[in-house]
């Protein structure tokens, strides 16, 4: 199974929160609480695009040699519009 494009996760975002007010509806708390929570996680990985990309960064990659294609895909996930650092900006 491939990663989920940027609508695909998008329309997850709707369709959990939903579920979570149908739970919350059912008395159900845990459940629609977790929901609302994977929601987020949804919302947050829309807006960043590449998050796959971006999460696995680590400190260490820096004694890796990383290939061209890897480092502009990182490149363009961080400063994209889309990306992580305009999303960031917008909270500095």
């Amino acid at each position: 199974m491939s990663d989920p494009s940027v609508d695909d996760l998008k329309k997850l975002c709707e369709m959990r929160l939903e579920d979570a007010f149908v739970l919350m509806r059912s008395q159900r708390h845990s459940a629609a609480y977790y929901l609302s929570g994977y929601a987020v996680e949804c919302g947050f990985k829309a807006v960043i695009g590449s998050w796959a990309i971006v999460s696995a960064w680590r400190e260490s990659s820096r004694y890796e040699i990383i290939d061209g294609n890897l480092a502009a895909r990182m490149m363009i996930s961080v400063a994209d519009p889309n990306g992580v650092l305009p999303w960031l900006k917008q909270y500095w």
